[in-house]
């Protein structure tokens, strides 16, 4: 747009006029500078939502891949794992067993705990005691009787 320039003498209506006419030019400068802005913000928020969608395809992709490798192995809500155990705690389980087998009153976990290391089965850890209590708890064979000790399951049957 080209620009016009008016000479100003004392007295005429011209310089309200003009000064009304600038303000309007400014206004509509304004107002395109001000929507150009609009949409240079607008165009920046998408580029950002577009690498947020970006990183989170990314996580899930990870996330799917690491529950593929966690669903090849069997897992068990019951917090029992259904893994094998290892050989000492085995051995600690058949001791005990064959121990309680014909006892019918409980035995106390510290007395097992001492049983056990007749037999030359150790647990280790801080509390060894409960380790054992703990291994205990978590077999079917064997029954708490609170501070009085373990016994064996009994068959109803019998």
């Amino acid at each position: 747009m080209r620009a016009v320039r008016y000479k100003l003498t004392p007295g005429s209506d011209v310089p309200g006029k003009l000064a009304k006419s600038a303000t309007a030019q400014r206004g509509k400068r304004r107002s395109r500078n001000e929507a150009r802005d609009f949409l240079i913000s607008i165009d920046e928020q998408i580029a950002i939502a577009r690498e947020d969608i970006t990183r989170a395809q990314h996580k899930i992709a990870v996330l799917e891949e690491l529950k593929r490798g966690y669903s090849a192995k069997p897992y068990s809500y019951s917090g029992k794992d259904s893994a094998r155990p290892p050989p000492t705690q085995v051995a600690a389980t058949q001791a005990i067993a064959s121990y309680l087998k014909h006892r019918t009153e409980p035995v106390r976990t510290s007395d097992l705990l001492h049983f056990l290391a007749e037999e030359g089965i150790k647990f280790g850890g801080r509390y060894p005691r409960n380790t054992l209590s703990v291994l205990l708890s978590r077999s079917k064979h064997f029954v708490a009787h609170g501070r009085r000790g373990w016994t064996m399951v009994r068959d109803k049957h019998k």
